[in-house]
Formats: structure tokens, sequence, C-alpha cells
């Protein structure tokens, strides 16, 4: 896994650990109510006191976070290889573009601007409950053709940089198109996206 994808998981691990923490402290005190036969509870839960107290606002604040904030996902394909390998852990800011209003889901204003490079997780367009992750490739008005596996916005040729080596599995009937695309996007809000394994992945405009 790569840092971002390590931290992420590590941050979800922790949410986990906290939890479970507070939860064991909430036997503890059950316990210590009602099973008088047990003498070292109480002390050992007071020898602890430090790390239930840090348990119990870590779990509250990461509950917070990613309840309004930030969500996780985990790669499930090779789609985005090499930058994303699968079962890598990721966290998206869900405000990058814009406010919403929590569980509605209302955006409310807008922040940014989706800009080339970004890499965004969005809803299947003919299945809502299915995430998909790309990146965008173009921007309103662009003109994007891509073409044996190089991609040329407004007729300029995009440098691609290589960051190693990796082999793709594909079915022995599965056909590699040459020219996949010649699009122009409208003015407005339509953006051009597309996997980082660009041999075998399919491109959205929305």
């Amino acid at each position: 896994m790569n840092p971002l994808t390590d931290f992420s998981f590590i941050l979800a691990l922790m949410f986990a650990i906290t939890g479970a923490i507070w939860l064991l402290n909430i036997i503890w005190r059950l316990l210590e109510k009602y099973v008088t036969t047990v003498s070292q509870i109480g002390e050992t839960r007071r020898r602890l006191k430090g790390v239930v107290e840090f348990s119990k606002v870590f779990f509250l604040l990461m509950l917070i976070v990613y309840a309004f904030a930030l969500q996780s996902f985990r790669i499930p394909s090779g789609s985005m290889l090499p930058t994303l390998e699968i079962g890598d852990f990721i966290l998206v800011n869900q405000y990058q573009y814009a406010i919403r209003i929590p569980i509605l889901n209302k955006k409310v204003i807008d922040v940014n601007e989706p800009d080339y490079g970004d890499v965004m997780v969005f809803r299947f367009p003919k299945d809502e409950t299915e995430n998909y992750i790309k990146r965008v490739v173009g921007l309103p008005g662009d003109s994007v053709v891509y073409e044996n596996k190089k991609i040329s916005i407004n007729g300029q040729l995009v440098a691609q940089n290589v960051v190693g080596d990796y082999v793709i599995e594909s079915g022995p009937n599965r056909k590699t198109q040459t020219k996949l695309l010649s699009v122009s996007l409208e003015s407005g809000e339509s953006y051009q996206i597309l996997h980082d394994e660009r041999q075998n992945s399919r491109t959205f405009i929305f």
C-alpha cells in the first residue's frame, strides 16, 4: 500500500480499537455495580483511566469525522493500477467540491471545481448503490481524444509519467481497442474521467 492508504487503514483500525476499549469500560462499570465478587475490576479500570478517556475522545471525534467529513473506501479492482492497488484503503473528502447537508446530501454552496488529475469517487450512473473511482482528464469546454493509450486535450498530447511495471490479466476473448474516444465536452458541468489503467478502462462524462 502507499502512505495515503496505509494512513487511512490505521485510522480505521484505531477507530475500531478505541470503540472496543470504550465498550469494555462500560462492561467494567456494569460488573462493578452488579458483581461484588470481582475485586480487581475497579483497580484495573482506575489504572487504565487515561487510556479509557483518550479512547472516548478519539472515538467520538472519528465518529464525527467519518459521518460528516471523510468516507473510507476499499479498492476492489485493478482499474486504478499502479496508483491504487487492489485492497488499498483510501479516505475521501466529502466536501472537497461543495458543502452539503449531512444525510440529505443536498448541496448548499460550491467550494472548489474539479481539476485535471483529481481522483474522484462517484456513484455509478446506472446503479447508484455502486461506487466508482476515476481520474479527471477533461474539463468543461475541452476536446479530449484518447487514441493508442495516449490522451490529447485540445490538440495537445498529455505527457505520461511511468511509475512502475505491472501485469494485467485479462480474458482470452477480450479485444484491445486502439481508439477509444474522441469527444468535445460541453461548457458548464461536464467532466471527462478515466481509470489510471486505461487499456481496460471505461470512460464517463458527467
